[in-house]
């Protein structure tokens, strides 16, 4: 928020909390690793911060009714950001997943080739 600018500290706090949401999230899944879990768990990020962010920008700030109506508004105009977000969110976990999984592999394989390939004496 430094470069993008300071606004309302409630909305904020929302943004925030579901960030920290996420990163516990993240825990669970670094413990409990499987495709369709991350996988999951991507969307049920996405979906996380849509849901809070959205109520808190509808129940803090001043540009929705506080009505049924007014929520149901913040939900429906955020749906584009949403489909946005959640394109992304899957993207960015899948091309980091597989990043990760790859170096894993690579260095098991180069782990395994040094352990078959005798130490040179000099």
């Amino acid at each position: 928020d430094i470069f993008i600018g300071f606004y309302n500290p409630s909305i904020m706090a929302a943004v925030y909390l579901s960030f920290l949401l996420s990163g516990l999230l993240g825990l669970w899944i670094k413990k409990n690793k499987t495709a369709g879990r991350v996988v999951s768990a991507a969307i049920f990020a996405s979906v996380q911060f849509y849901l809070i962010t959205n109520f808190a920008v509808w129940a803090f700030g001043t540009m929705y009714p506080h009505t049924l109506a007014g929520l149901l508004a913040s939900y429906a105009n955020a749906i584009p950001f949403f489909r946005n977000t959640l394109a992304g969110d899957l993207f960015y976990t899948g091309a980091m997943f597989s990043l990760y999984e790859m170096v894993l592999l690579g260095r098991t394989k180069l782990a395994a080739a040094s352990a078959i390939i005798p130490k040179s004496r000099l």
